[in-house]
């Protein structure tokens, strides 16, 4: 499992390299990424409950597709990463909205935000791209009101796609040569150790990552399959976990 060799501590950059920053945000254009999307964004929003006029964090916003979501459901929405070409492209995004959504470089080892101040958190694909989950998970804990909510969204180690990644990261500049996976067991301890106590979680995606048009047409078997066979296999796990009281 890899870490991002060259990020700053702390800090969460889901480009890697600036340069794939439009890469990664075009990905969500093609047929495979806009499935993708849809798919994880039921799970991420149901697992989340937003509430319309909550506070809420995207941590690790990327090119801020989840943060410009959460806004169109109510929540005063506040996307943060530190990449410059990330953040760019979520703003551009955000320009021409009334959306209530902010975006703001930080280190997510230090976050920029009173304690007991939010009511929810989105983590999507962010500790995979930081070497310091556990201090990351703390910021999260202090920053959340008592009972606040946390979902994270993370790769699963033990999927088919967790083997392409690492195998595309080896020959080619890739979004994910900088990744480390996860598991549920994993993610449920880290979780635990962080003062969270972890709940509803579901486990997504099992078809093969093609952008082929014929694949994709039978993702629902797949997905109806895999649940059935395999529940933890899915490439994409989403956990919620509350803040206790």
């Amino acid at each position: 499992m890899n870490r991002h060799d060259g990020s700053s501590r702390g800090q969460v950059n889901k480009a890697g390299p600036d340069n794939l920053a439009k890469k990664y945000d075009d990905w969500y254009e093609t047929d495979l990424g806009r499935l993708c999307l849809e798919m994880e964004s039921k799970v991420i929003f149901g697992l989340a409950e937003i509430k319309p006029g909550e506070t809420v964090l995207d941590l690790g916003c990327g090119t801020g597709v989840f943060s410009l979501e959460a806004a169109r459901r109510g929540a005063h929405t506040v996307g943060i990463d530190s990449s410059p070409a990330m953040l760019a492209i979520a703003s551009s995004k955000a320009e021409n909205s009334t959306l209530p959504v902010s975006f703001l470089g930080a280190d997510a080892e230090s976050l920029p935000f009173p304690s007991e101040s939010l009511d929810l958190v989105l983590a999507i694909t962010v500790l995979c791209f930081t070497g310091h989950p556990d201090i990351v998970l703390g910021e999260v804990f202090r920053v959340l009101k008592p009972g606040g909510r946390l979902v994270v969204g993370e790769l699963n180690r033990k999927s088919y796609w967790a083997l392409l990644r690492r195998l595309k990261g080896v020959f080619r500049e890739s979004v994910y040569r900088y990744g480390r996976f996860f598991s549920f067991a994993e993610l449920g301890m880290l979780l635990t150790q962080a003062g969270f106590k972890p709940g509803g979680k579901e486990s997504l995606l099992f078809f093969p990552p093609l952008n082929s048009k014929s694949v994709l047409k039978r993702s629902r078997c797949f997905e109806a399959v895999g649940t059935r066979l395999a529940s933890d296999s899915g490439a994409f796990l989403a956990v919620r976990a509350d803040k206790r009281t």
